[in-house]
């Protein structure tokens, strides 16, 4: 991990824990039960894992990074988005990675970024109009969020498809502006980037690879949340009252925090029942 990285994680340490209240923390852990604790960081880790190499499979057509370096820019990110507006976490792993690499292409990895949000959005609007259609009772919220996300994708999703011709017509509006040659260039490399960093996911083994590792990290985490309010004794009263599977309880963090998992308990929510 580069020095960069690890002056990231100590300022983004000392910003999560500001609020918290020592004393009820140290009761709460008192209180926790070791093995369902640990066996939820194992099981939390290795989400974050399989996040950095799911990314990775994004960016490796045009960049080399290593799996551990993937991994700790997306636990930074992650975690920088639960402190930071505007989701400013996945800016700071595209960073990361440029950095640790050399690479140039700036733009490029913003782009797998976003594609990868839309990717999540899409699997978590697919999900939901499964529940729509088979299950008999659903939160008010499901409904709302799943036109709102709805949406969403589907202007993502048109956006990737369209990104080969868009990048063509964008350019060829670059190469008629009053400008010099130096800034159409620049612009239209810009462009070019942006339009290949989009069409990441074109390649059928990367998609494969992507959409198989998101159900194999949902499932991890849904695990965590099981294993984490296990260990601090909480009940998930919300899941014994409607009976509905864990993904579909409460409104997915894509939405409201920095995870993308439809999780009924928020790993970034633990924090909650030790902060003043």
């Amino acid at each position: 991990m580069t020095l960069l990285a690890l002056g990231i994680s100590v300022v983004l340490l000392v910003l999560a824990l500001r609020d918290v209240d020592w004393r009820q923390a140290l009761e709460t852990a008192r209180g926790a039960q070791p093995a369902p604790a640990m066996a939820a960081f194992a099981l939390l880790s290795l989400s974050y894992f399989l996040r950095g190499l799911r990314w990775r499979a994004l960016v490796s057509k045009q960049v080399a990074v290593s799996r551990m370096t993937a991994f700790w820019a997306t636990a930074l990110s992650y975690l920088a988005n639960a402190l930071l507006p505007a989701r400013a976490g996945d800016i700071l792993r595209a960073e990361i990675v440029r950095r640790h690499t050399g690479f140039g292409a700036r733009t490029f990895l913003i782009a797998t970024v976003i594609v990868e949000r839309i990717a999540e959005i899409c699997t978590l609007v697919a999900i939901s109009f499964i529940a729509l259609a088979t299950l008999p009772v659903l939160p008010a919220w499901l409904q709302t969020a799943t036109r709102v996300m709805g949406a969403i994708a589907l202007l993502g999703a048109v956006g990737i498809l369209l990104a080969r011709r868009a990048e063509q017509v964008v350019i060829s509006f670059i190469n008629v502006l009053p400008t010099s040659a130096t800034n159409r260039a620049r612009l239209s490399h810009l462009i070019a980037q942006a339009s290949l960093g989009a069409r990441a996911l074109s390649m059928p083994q990367t998609a494969q690879f992507f959409f198989a590792t998101t159900a194999l990290i949902w499932a991890l985490e849904i695990g965590y949340t099981l294993m984490i309010a296990q260990a601090l004794g909480q009940q998930l009263s919300c899941l014994q009252r409607s009976g509905l599977p864990a993904p579909f309880l409460q409104p997915p963090d894509i939405l409201v925090s920095s995870s993308s998992s439809p999780l009924p308990y928020s790993h970034h929510s633990a924090l909650q029942h030790t902060k003043r």
